[in-house]
């Protein structure tokens, strides 16, 4: 997991260099463009998921959605 994160903001600090040095996008088409990546990346992430595995993790899984998705908005409003 932290390899994943530490290739993922490596190549998100390349784009911004090449953004900025040589491409010249505005910075919502290099952010339009990051996204895009990360989401392909994504998906090629989720293609080697075994299906039934993750059926039998359901009930745990769920139940750290609702509490990450309940939790954050508590947590953004207390910093705010």
């Amino acid at each position: 997991m932290l390899t994943a994160f530490a290739v993922l903001l490596v190549m998100a600090a390349l784009l911004a260099f090449l953004n900025e040095r040589y491409l010249r996008f505005p910075t919502t088409v290099g952010v339009t463009l990051a996204g895009a990546l990360a989401s392909i990346l994504l998906f090629a992430g989720a293609l080697g998921l075994d299906a039934r595995q993750l059926l039998r993790q359901r009930a745990s899984i769920l139940t750290h959605a609702v509490i990450s998705i309940l939790l954050s908005p508590v947590l953004i409003g207390l910093a705010a």
